[in-house]
């Protein structure tokens, strides 16, 4: 957590931490890429049931338990852009 951090420190953990996540998707989605477009959308689906969605609720139980802390966060970056 970031929670004892100084507000500017906090605020660019939480942006770097979001972009690296996005830029890490973005790869994991383009590995899935090849020539046939059905093995292409069973590799997707299966990368999205077995990966990307268990990352995606557990972001959501950690926003459920910490919910008040994590709204501040991300409004805070959201102003800093």
């Amino acid at each position: 957590m970031v929670a004892g951090l100084p507000f500017e420190e906090a605020n660019q953990i939480i942006i770097r931490s979001a972009q690296a996540a996005r830029a890490s998707a973005l790869l994991a989605v383009r590995r899935l890429y090849g020539p046939n477009p059905d093995e292409e959308r069973t590799r997707l689906t299966e990368w999205c049931l077995h990966s990307a969605e268990p990352s995606v609720q557990d972001f959501v139980n950690a926003h459920d338990q910490h919910h008040d802390q994590l709204d501040v966060f991300i409004e805070n970056a959201k102003k800093s852009r």
